[in-house]
């Protein structure tokens, strides 16, 4: 209810009285009194509004808290909360409030900032969701939001990434470990071809030699890579026949490869199938075509076609080998056990004194270009 008093010679004669229903405006009000008191306690959120005019902050008591400061420690001004902040962010958390401000009611606001409390010495992380608008009240352009303490959240989120960082090292380390295991165990097999006088043994021992360095170069190649789970077949095969080149320990000038890949998107089972498959038909490749008169000449490409992929090797074959190996088959059947287990089509041919092999397999949903 509002009174006007109705004076006369200076004695008030009447009064005016005015009714309104203020039943609905106490209700909103109590509405979000309820909701912000059910934000506090189930979100942690806390809510203030802010008078650049004035310095004036009013606010929720666990702001205070946030800031370390006790219950009534600081008054309604919030040049004690400004002090507090980070002194790097201080100056952003500044730019956005007057620029919201500048652009008046309406204008959103949204700044995360540290807060330095000095005993016990610790750092708080803050985050503050607010907007313009104009008070009711008093008719003044204000802040209003709310703050939440984020600091839980950015603790734990930095003990996960040290987590992640510590585990990705103990990976590496793993991977180094698995390859030189290998590679000591390539070079025990090594040693025991030289231990022995039987030609057929040392080709055997020599060629599981060398298929044990295969799978290290393709372990190394495949952790090297950019993903675990996913690798670039067109890099691989790339990376794989430099390895190759090394473990045969041919002059480039008597045996020459010629790599075209294209890039694609390949899981690890399948890379590791399709790199140990490349190692069979290249030691095939180089077997057949190496002789001491002729250049061994070897094509490899990698494409797709439509929905599969397709690996060529392409080698000459000399007139007279100068390679023989005591396991004749066993690369064979390593190979029909690989297109087994892609599900690939195994294509043979020879030609223009070439001996070439079409390895083709459908491509998943996991293989895409790259």
């Amino acid at each position: 209810m509002t009174h006007w008093p109705v004076v006369e010679d200076g004695a008030v004669v009447a009064i005016l009285q005015s009714s309104q229903d203020v039943t609905a405006e106490v209700r909103r009000r109590r509405l979000t009194q309820t909701m912000q008191g059910a934000a506090e306690r189930g979100l942690g959120l806390s809510f203030f509004s802010y008078d650049p005019a004035t310095d004036m902050f009013e606010r929720s008591r666990a702001i205070d808290a946030m800031f370390g400061f006790d219950e009534g420690e600081v008054g309604d001004r919030a040049a004690a909360f400004f002090a507090r902040m980070h002194p790097d962010d201080l100056p952003t958390v500044q730019a956005e409030i007057q620029r919201s401000l500048a652009e008046g009611p309406g204008a959103a606001a949204a700044f995360d900032f540290r807060v330095i409390l000095p005993d016990p010495p610790e750092q708080r992380f803050i985050r503050v969701r607010a907007g313009v608008q104009r008070d009711a009240a008093d008719g003044k352009v204000k802040l209003f939001g709310a703050i939440v303490d984020m600091t839980d959240i950015e603790n734990d989120r930095a003990k996960l990434s040290e987590l992640s960082a510590r585990n990705e090292a103990l990976v590496v380390e793993s991977n180094h470990r698995i390859k030189n295991s290998l590679a000591i165990a390539a070079a025990i097999l090594s040693q025991q071809k030289r231990a022995t006088e039987n030609q057929q043994v040392q080709e055997a021992l020599q060629s599981a030699a060398t298929r044990i360095i295969a799978i290290a170069n393709v372990h190394g190649e495949l952790f090297d890579d950019s993903g675990i789970s996913q690798v670039d077949g067109g890099n691989l095969i790339e990376r794989f026949v430099n390895s190759f080149r090394k473990t045969i320990d041919i002059d480039e000038s008597r045996c020459r490869f010629e790599v075209k890949a294209t890039s694609l998107v390949l899981s690890s089972d399948h890379a590791v199938a399709l790199a140990l498959t490349l190692n069979e038909l290249l030691t095939n490749a180089v077997k057949y075509g190496l002789s001491g008169q002729e250049v061994c000449t070897i094509d490899i490409e990698l494409r797709r076609e439509g929905d599969t992929a397709v690996l060529l090797v392409s080698n000459s074959v000399a007139s007279t080998r100068e390679l023989t190996m005591a396991s004749e088959g066993v690369g064979t059947r390593l190979v029909n056990a690989f297109a087994q287990q892609l599900k690939a089509q195994l294509t043979l041919d020879t030609a223009d004194s070439r001996y070439s092999v079409r390895f083709a397999f459908p491509i998943s949903a996991e293989m895409q270009d790259g």
